[in-house]
């Protein structure tokens, strides 16, 4: 099945569990007039990252692109909040308490 997405972007609003003040970040995946969405995975790592797979840009909130080398098969996201190459992963979840493995379903 072949799923057309025509937005320009799509924001993710991740809601921080540490905070007291309800606040979120969003994130914004900039993916083109049109993309095939069975060529775009996004997993959810138990305690960890968000791993995207696939081709997409990630553009912060003034529009300007991540440098994100073509060779890398998939990136990870940070979830936690406390990367110091934020919004990528440095894997500073695992000494931090973070604490997030939703299930679909």
């Amino acid at each position: 099945m072949r799923m057309v997405f025509p937005y320009r972007s799509v924001y993710i609003s991740v809601v921080d569990l540490r905070s007291r003040d309800d606040s979120t970040r969003s994130m914004a995946f900039n993916v083109g007039d049109f993309v095939d969405m069975a060529d775009v995975k996004i997993r959810m790592r138990p305690n960890g990252p968000f791993v995207v797979e696939g081709p997409f840009e990630l553009t912060d909130s003034e529009g300007n692109k991540f440098d994100i080398p073509a060779d890398k098969p998939a990136i990870a996201l940070c979830r936690c909040g406390e990367s110091a190459k934020r919004p990528f992963c440095d894997g500073s979840h695992k000494g931090c308490g973070f604490d997030s493995d939703e299930r679909a379903g």
